[in-house]
């Protein structure tokens, strides 16, 4: 993810560590998030996987509609608006 693209992105610097975080959301790039990354709004596969899901859950629990909200800050997926 480029840094200069998403302006609430910024770097911390915990002792020794520096990680990203998100000044919107409060999403962190901890040790556990670089193994298992969040979707991302600038990924062709993570939107695909995202649209997916929402057609899926609208098919099985027959809601009205299902969309991603992706953060301003960052682009990484924050939830899914279900309308029931």
């Amino acid at each position: 993810m480029a840094l200069g693209k998403y302006k609430s992105i910024k770097i911390k610097k915990d002792g020794k560590e520096k990680y990203k975080y998100c000044l919107d959301c409060d999403w962190e790039e901890d040790e556990w998030r670089k193994e298992h990354p969040v979707l991302h709004k600038d990924n062709k596969i993570d939107v695909e996987s995202a649209k997916e899901y929402c057609d899926e859950h609208i098919r099985i629990y027959s809601h009205k509609s299902c969309k991603p909200q992706w953060c301003d800050g960052c682009g990484n997926l924050k939830k899914y608006m279900v309308v029931v």
